[in-house]
């Protein structure tokens, strides 16, 4: 019996050594897997080396997280080799004309040869840049909306708590060529309106004026999202509110000449108060026209009615107005449509009075839609 009892003892205290073993070993094999972080690399700037001049020298570093034990680096300007394989993470360069560039650093671990890494950054070299030419206006109270529109109800007072510098015209044709080195638009013309651009062109052109302007940037970028800072010193797209107090002068009616005949909401006969300060459906010929060729409103302020719809940085939604602040309102934290105001050379009265709200997505240019900008002053 004692015998049986001692074989049944020996036995348990096997079994349960070889479930102990099994248990370490496990635990042992979860302690020493070890994942080799991904390599990754970055351009690193100044904005002045992103946004440069021809004949003047920048610095290009590499930056690198979890690096190869040996990090090589390549620098290619438009795909070709300026600098081969070497440890050196920093570069210098000269650019010798007006241009858009391409450089790019490849990071190799020099022990296997392998291709660890890669970016690249766009560049734009320009020997000169567009000056544009703004208004200021006070900042002040008004009446923003309409009772002729569902989406421009209800009308409710703003604050504008800032003095603002605004375009006096929508940006131009050679100020946008100057400074992007292209023209987009439809309707060619160095005085003609910039058009064919989409929302995020837009804010990149702000964005890159103002570097070249010697400001603060408005807006950066994450991702897909853009965030704008409005107490930067640089360019940016109006908000709505801005739009509308800036285009009325201080009038409370259809359009800063006036209020439209009730009996005319096309385009023929052409409207006695609309006619001599906007290019619309009645008169442009279905074309856009030398921006400042109708009369400004009382801050000096040329097409902001016709010619070419402008963007806004808002967000649209329609019961916006029913929650918006009082106080220099932004627009909702998200949406799919940006903003458009002024309406264009197409439209008809109902469209082109300057309560209206159109709206387009950010990512779709169109022929009848450019843009003014504006800064906020101290």
């Amino acid at each position: 019996m004692f015998g049986s009892l001692k074989f049944l003892h020996t036995r348990v205290a096997l079994l349960l050594h070889t479930v102990l073993v099994v248990l370490l070993s496990s635990c042992a094999h979860e302690t020493v897997t070890v994942r080799q972080a991904q390599s990754t690399v970055s351009i690193l700037a100044t904005a002045a080396a992103l946004e440069g001049v021809p004949g003047q020298p920048y610095i290009y570093l590499a930056f690198t997280l979890n690096p190869p034990s040996e990090p090589h680096f390549e620098w290619l300007l438009d795909d070709s080799v300026i600098a081969p394989r070497s440890p050196r993470s920093q570069f210098n360069i000269t650019f010798p004309a007006d241009g858009w560039y391409y450089l790019r650093v490849n990071l190799y671990d020099a022990e296997s040869g392998r291709l660890a890494a890669t970016s690249i950054i766009q560049i734009n070299i320009r020997s000169a840049y567009p000056l544009i030419a703004t208004a200021e206006v006070p900042g002040g109270k008004f009446m923003l909306g309409s009772d002729k529109n569902f989406y421009e109800q209800p009308v409710h007072q703003i604050t504008i708590s800032n003095r603002l510098a605004i375009g006096k015209m929508e940006v131009l044709q050679h100020q946008w060529r100057m400074l992007m080195g292209y023209n987009p638009s439809w309707f060619k013309g160095d005085s003609l309106p910039v058009e064919s651009i989409s929302w995020n062109e837009a804010v990149d052109f702000c964005n890159r004026l103002s570097v070249r302007s010697g400001l603060v940037p408005c807006y950066s970028f994450y991702d897909d999202s853009v965030v704008c800072d409005f107490t930067a010193s640089g360019y940016r797209l109006p908000t709505e509110a801005e739009w509308e107090y800036c285009a009325r002068g201080g009038t409370t009616t259809d359009c800063y000449a006036g209020d439209y005949l009730p009996t005319n909401d096309g385009c023929s006969p052409p409207d006695p108060a609309l006619g001599p300060i906007a290019w619309y459906c009645a008169n442009a010929e279905q074309i856009t026209h030398t921006a400042g060729s109708k009369l400004s409103n009382s801050y000096g302020l040329y097409d902001m009615i016709g010619n070419v719809s402008e963007w806004c940085w808002d967000y649209y939604h329609d019961s916006y107005y029913s929650t918006s602040p009082a106080i220099d309102p932004r627009g909702p934290n998200s949406g799919a449509e940006r903003l458009l105001r002024g309406g264009s050379f197409i439209n008809t009265l109902f469209t082109l009075r300057v309560s209206n709200r159109g709206i387009q997505y950010p990512l779709h240019p169109s022929y009848t839609t450019g843009f003014r900008v504006v800064r906020t002053l101290p």
